[in-house]
């Protein structure tokens, strides 16, 4: 693996995966929301195999918006670990609460993902060789 390991001997890809291992974890123990709970560690698990592929297939160390994903990232399993130890009556009690808490982070997540992507997504050329823009035109007609 070419991504540089931290102080603890862990590379970014390494973090990234236990941080998606912690909330599937969480999600799995959740009495309430579960649901939700779920489909934001399935998004979490898409977005962290996503982000370490484009790592290891460049041989970076990082990505520019990086630390905003790993920012919402820990902020989610942190939110899941203290909605899921909780009692489970104080769970149906905040059930609303928690449940938009953890779409408005499915919702964060998602952006800082976008930002990510768009960085690395090489620019899309919108001029057209001249045969293409004779193809279009034909077309046109």
């Amino acid at each position: 693996m070419s991504s540089s390991r931290s102080a603890s001997g862990q590379t970014i890809v390494d973090v990234l995966f236990g941080a998606a291992l912690s909330i599937r974890q969480s999600a799995d123990k959740m009495r309430v929301n579960t649901d939700l709970a779920l489909s934001l560690s399935r998004d979490v698990d898409k977005f962290v195999t996503a982000i370490s592929t484009e790592l290891e297939a460049g041989g970076m160390q990082s990505l520019p918006g990086l630390d905003a994903f790993q920012s919402v990232l820990s902020e989610t399993r942190r939110t899941l670990e203290s909605f899921h130890s909780r009692t489970y009556v104080t769970q149906v009690m905040y059930k609303t609460r928690d449940g938009e808490k953890i779409q408005s982070l499915a919702g964060r997540l998602r952006g800082t993902f976008d930002a990510v992507m768009v960085s690395v997504q090489p620019a899309v050329s919108v001029s057209l060789t001249v045969d293409d823009q004779l193809h279009c035109q034909g077309r046109a007609l």
